[in-house]
């Protein structure tokens, strides 16, 4: 099985501490259109889609350098398949798989130079 086989790019996730602005800069400098606002378990999470690409932007504990893109997501179909075949490759696991709904597994791995990695499995 190759990467390609296992990986799918998901989205981009973007921390902002003033998440309002931060849409309006995405909407309005890079037309990117709203697709939904949600919060679940406390964490805030806006949905946007920037030419085909899902943007994830949230305010949440897990801040980092606002601005600055958090991590890249992909979206598995067997998240324990894929978090081996990652380590197997150099990535730490961070923490996971964590069942955060019924419709949503996650795990965080650490790639080289820091790069977080979030695998998710849907469904």
């Amino acid at each position: 099985m190759t990467a390609n086989d296992l990986l799918q790019l998901e989205h981009v996730h973007i921390h902002a501490i003033d998440m309002p602005a931060m849409g309006l800069f995405l909407e309005e400098g890079f037309g990117a259109r709203l697709i939904v606002k949600r919060s679940t378990n406390g964490f805030e999470n806006w949905e946007y889609d920037l030419a085909g690409i899902c943007v994830f932007l949230a305010r949440s504990d897990r801040m980092r350098v606002p601005g600055q893109i958090d991590h890249l997501g992909f979206r598995v179909t067997d998240i324990e398949a894929a978090m081996a075949h990652l380590t197997r490759h150099g990535c730490s696991v961070e923490e996971g798989p964590v069942f955060w709904r019924p419709d949503l597994t996650f795990a965080y791995l650490a790639g080289p130079e820091g790069l977080r990695i979030e695998l998710l499995q849907r469904g």
